[in-house]
This record gives structure tokens, sequence and C-alpha cells, in this order.
């Protein structure tokens, strides 16, 4: 058998080198001849044939049907032109013996990542070169002037930050848990071109484990092109703590929808958020912890909102905090799908639900149904 894999080897680098430039790939289908016994052929066969052939000159994406070729070629090809990166398969290292921190600071147009929690430390390397880049802007010019004039200059000299849009974190079962600090490092570093960010936790939750928090918007900076902020952490046994200021950091924004599994609770842990002016939120949805701190004075200046329908009861009894939703959208559905939700202010000092007509007064509402 070993013969015979290298001896497919062997035809591979023949013909690379009799037709230069005419191979692109190679690959070894796996045997599924016998179902209950599915073959593959080994990694190191399919790592030593791509190797006979002439890398690509540059990559427009990076995902888990390219890291072979990333391992045959690791220094040979450009990574520069990298648009987008799909991270679930850099658990695994590219080359032996050798971390995977060298492959993203390559990617100097990087607009697209979807990645996996890796840690607080993961993404240190683009804080370190937003500081530098800023440092620049303070240096003298002979120092400056240095760093243009090295052969090997920091990509981050010739490009700039990587122009970074779009990024979703997903929590696996056997990934790293979810740091405040990665989130922080993403979003911070990012934020005059991020315009979406996600983050959905793995599907773990019982009523057995501990809660964690998860501080969204500690410290951040104003983002003047984000339109999108999800965070999805109903089935993880994780509470998202908003910032007070986080909303009024966005005033482009139009989604935003979060949810956690908040179990247990009380009236002296909650911080409200402040009013925020979002002209465009056409919507937002929130479910447990974040539709408690939500402040509803923010619907007063939502002017692109035309129907509210609150359809949700809270149950202020027990310590369980029941589905709490809110639902923004415009108005142009057709007449029956027009069921939008929004909860009930909260009196806290009392304890129950009711609702405050009065903000709704100056936004664009038509509407309001009241279950």
């Amino acid at each position: 058998m070993a013969r015979t894999l290298h001896k497919m080897i062997e035809v591979v680098r023949e013909h690379a080198q009799l037709f230069k430039g005419q191979f692109t790939n190679a690959t070894c289908k796996d045997g599924i001849f016998w179902p209950a016994a599915h073959q593959t052929c080994p990694e190191d066969i399919q790592i030593e044939m791509l190797s006979s052939i002439l890398p690509p000159f540059s990559v427009r994406s990076l995902s888990r049907s390219d890291w072979l070729l990333v391992r045959a070629h690791p220094e040979t090809i450009d990574f520069s032109w990298v648009e987008s990166v799909e991270l679930s398969w850099f658990a695994e290292p590219v080359c032996k013996d050798l971390s995977n921190d060298w492959v993203l600071p390559r990617c100097r147009l990087l607009k697209t990542m979807y990645t996996r929690p890796f840690g607080p430390d993961r993404f240190k390397w683009v804080v370190q070169e937003k500081r530098d880049i800023d440092s620049l802007g303070s240096c003298t010019t002979t120092t400056a002037d240095v760093l243009q004039q090295k052969e090997e200059r920091p990509g981050y000299v010739e490009y700039g930050i990587v122009p970074m849009e779009l990024i979703e974190i997903k929590e696996d079962c056997y990934d790293y848990p979810l740091y405040d600090e990665e989130v922080n490092d993403i979003v911070i570093t990012f934020s005059h071109t991020l315009t979406s960010f996600r983050v959905e936790g793995r599907n773990t939750s019982s009523h057995d484990n501990p809660q964690k928090y998860l501080h969204i918007g500690r410290g951040w900076v104003e983002m003047p092109v984000l339109t999108k902020l999800h965070l999805y952490l109903g089935e993880s046994n994780y509470r998202v703590v908003l910032d007070q200021k986080l909303m009024s950091h966005y005033p482009n924004l139009i989604s935003i929808e979060t949810e956690d599994k908040t179990r247990d609770y009380s009236f002296q842990d909650k911080v409200p958020c402040l009013p925020a002016f979002l002209l465009r939120l056409r919507i937002l949805y929130l479910n447990g912890w974040s539709a408690l701190t939500f402040n509803l004075e923010t619907i007063s200046t939502t002017t692109d909102l035309a129907n509210i329908t609150e359809a949700d009861s809270l149950d202020f009894k027990t310590e369980e905090v029941f589905e709490i939703k809110i639902l923004f959208r415009d108005g142009n559905e057709d007449e029956d799908e027009e069921f939008y939700r929004v909860p009930r202010a909260l009196d806290f000092d009392r304890g129950v639900a009711w609702v405050d007509t009065n903000i709704l007064a100056n936004s664009s509402v038509q509407r309001m149904w009241v279950a």
C-alpha cells in the first residue's frame, strides 16, 4: 500500500515538472468501497503531493478545504490578498511544531472572519499593531522614515490596520470558553471598519452549572459603521451584561439581537442602559438580561419603527426570568404578518410590569398591541 501511494506521488511530481504551471491541485479521493470501513488518504501523502505543485500566487480565502495547501506551501503562498478566513481548523497547527500566530498577520486585506474562541491572547498581535500605528502618528519624522525604509517592514506599515468588516465567533463544545478580553480586543481594534459582529455560545446549558458573565461593551469605543450586533447565548450558561453606554457608541445600528439564559436574578443587580439615539434601528430582539436592562426611552428615537406588538408576559412571583423579547421591524409586511413584540417597561421597585405610552409618542409607532 505504501509503495502504491509513493508511486502516486511520483506521478504527480513528474507531471508537475513536465507541465509547469498547468497543475493547480492534486487530490486523492477517499475510498468508499466498504461502507463500514471508510478509507481516507493519509494527510502526509496529500501534503507531499501538493508540495510538488507550484502554489497559487495568491489566495483570496482560507477555509478547512485550503489548509492542506497551506501546510504544503506555508512560506511561499502570498496571504496578503486573503479577504475571508474560516478558522475552525486553527486548533491544529498548520506546520508541525509551529503555532498558527503567523498566518493572520499576513492577511492584510482581511474583511471577513469566522472563528472559534482561542483564548484571551489570540488577537494581541492586532492590538499591538494598532498601538504601533497610533504611536507612528505621534513619533518624530526620523523614526517614521526609519520604519518605512526597512527592507522587511511590518505589514501594518505598508497596508495599515486590517480592514475587518464582519466577524463571527462560534463557541463549540471543546473550545476555549469565551473571554471578555478576546471580544474586546477584536471589537476595539477594528472599531472603524467593523459593520457586523456576531457571537454564538455553545449548546451545553445546564441548571447544574454555575452561570458565567460575558461583559459586552466595557471600554469599547465609537464604532461609526457597525450596523449589526448579534449575541446568541441562549443555549449556554452565560449572562450577557451590556455596558450602560453600549448602544450609544453605535449610531448607525440597524439590527440588535441578544439573548442569554438568565435564571436567577435580583432587581438590585440591574444596571439600566442609558438611552441611545438609534435613528436607523429596524430590528431589536432582546431576550434575558439584556431585556431587563434595556432603556425604553431609546424607542422614542427609533423613527424607522412602524408597529410594535407585545405578546409575552413576565412573572415576578418566582426567581425565574421568562422569555422577554423585543423585536422591531418596519411595517412594510402584509397585515397578517405584522406581529412584532415589545416588553412592558419594568417598575423594579414594585416588581410589576406596565407600559409607558408617553415614551412611544415621539416614535413612528402607528399601532401597539398589548397582551
